[in-house]
């Protein structure tokens, strides 16, 4: 128990030094927040950035629910996430498209199959080892990642880099002896024209469109101000690709993104103009982007809350475009409950902020004085325990709110442990 009450002192003083240091020192800040689900309870992130680009998580707590208004009133719209919404509206595209195909290996599948038996993370029966080897004795660059459905620009992506690879991908399995399931469901998929149309369709998308896209809403530069205008033109350019498919493969369409020197490998092999048997998809896939713009951009184009600069007007630079941040900090939450299961998120809170200001902390405290250590220490002391008695109130609602929607859907529920 002393462990934890130093543990509370160290929560408000690091707050404490964030507030009266590193902010003073900001013109502005902006404020992430973002929620997530860890063994069926809701969390919610909360962290800010300066200028400068440093970030500090202030913490994390239970909420007692997530798809609804718990999380939806906290936190702004994230860009980020409207890539998630072109993936989704496309694969459903890509459903229908394989409606009519003899082959019923959806794209998705075809994907996480080649990331599995071929990425850096997988190494099926072998594989992974012989396509090193295969790539060190042609001098070739591996460019496919992990494909996972909720990682932003994931679909388009990866079936970039697939398609880059996919006749050496062929030439790999053909070459083993014998295939299990999934194997022989990958040769299948890559010997099938209509699978390679469609990756070929998602990687032009993704370096005319969706890359753009993301590089534009992680720019630093990036801000409210400057995005309705860019975010209408977008628009239209997806219009006018959905008329006429060759707009996309102009020089200039869409010229209102950001262009990211990165990923320029997997562009080498994509065409540079459009082939006839590429419109029909590329209708669908422009056409599924430019409905999910309408919907999830809505607030950027005409009539929209930002859709002039009058609407921006009170908006800061620092605004939030995405939640990368947040991401990042659930990245760190996952490390400290695997290393503590049965520590509170206000103790991980507090590890978090101490490890964030600790170094900065020390040395701003040599300068202090003695008066105001003392002062400091005092208020320490007392808004600690408090602290952290409202932050286990909130897990106590969180877990109790979830026991009873489950005893409301008819489940058996048996609580193991004192929640008062």
């Amino acid at each position: 128990m002393a462990r934890q009450r130093i543990v509370d002192k160290g929560h408000v003083v690091s707050k404490a030094f964030i507030k009266d240091t590193m902010l003073k020192k900001s013109k502005s800040f902006g404020i992430y927040k973002d929620g997530t689900t860890r063994k069926k309870v809701k969390i919610l992130d909360t962290s800010i950035q300066t200028v400068s680009g440093e970030s500090f998580c202030l913490s994390w707590s239970s909420v007692a629910a997530k798809t609804g208004q718990a999380i939806a009133n906290e936190a702004k719209e994230k860009l980020g996430h409207v890539l998630l919404g072109f993936h989704s509206y496309v694969r459903n595209e890509i459903k229908v498209l394989y409606e009519s195909s003899e082959n019923k290996h959806p794209v998705t599948t075809l994907l996480k199959d080649a990331s599995d038996l071929l990425g850096p993370v997988g190494d099926h029966r072998g594989v992974g080892s012989q396509w090193e080897a295969f790539c060190m004795e042609k001098n070739l660059k591996s460019v496919i990642k992990p494909y996972k459905d909720n990682r932003f620009n994931g679909l388009f992506e990866v079936a970039a880099q697939v398609f880059h690879h996919h006749d050496d991908f062929l030439r790999i399995l053909t070459a083993l002896n014998s295939l299990n399931a999934k194997q022989a469901r990958l040769t299948k998929a890559f010997k099938n024209s209509k699978s390679i149309l469609i990756l070929e369709c998602l990687g032009v998308l993704f370096h005319k469109v969706t890359r753009p896209f993301w590089s534009l809403v992680i720019t630093k530069s990036t801000n409210y101000h400057s995005l309705s205008t860019r975010f209408q033109d977008m628009v239209c350019s997806l219009q006018k690709s959905v008329d006429d498919p060759n707009f996309l493969f102009e020089p200039n369409s869409f010229s209102c993104l950001e262009f990211s020197t990165s990923s320029v490998e997997t562009k080498e092999k994509l065409p540079n103009t459009r082939r006839p048997d590429m419109k029909e998809i590329l209708c669908k896939m422009c056409n599924a982007i430019l409905a999910t713009c309408k919907v999830q951009l809505a607030d950027f184009l005409e009539g929209g809350l930002y859709g002039t600069q009058d609407g921006v007007q009170d908006l800061g630079k620092t605004a939030p475009l995405t939640n990368l941040v947040c991401e990042g900090n659930f990245r760190h939450l996952n490390a400290y409950q695997k290393r503590r299961p049965n520590s509170s998120l206000n103790h991980h809170s507090s590890v978090m902020l101490l490890k964030q200001t600790r170094k900065r902390m020390r040395e701003r405290f040599i300068s202090v004085p003695e008066k105001e250590k003392v002062g400091l220490w005092k208020k320490a002391r007392r808004d600690g325990s408090q602290l952290r008695k409202k932050h286990r109130a909130q897990d106590r609602e969180a877990i109790l709110h979830f026991l009873r929607s489950m005893h409301a859907e008819g489940m058996n529920v048996k609580i193991l442990y004192n929640l008062q």
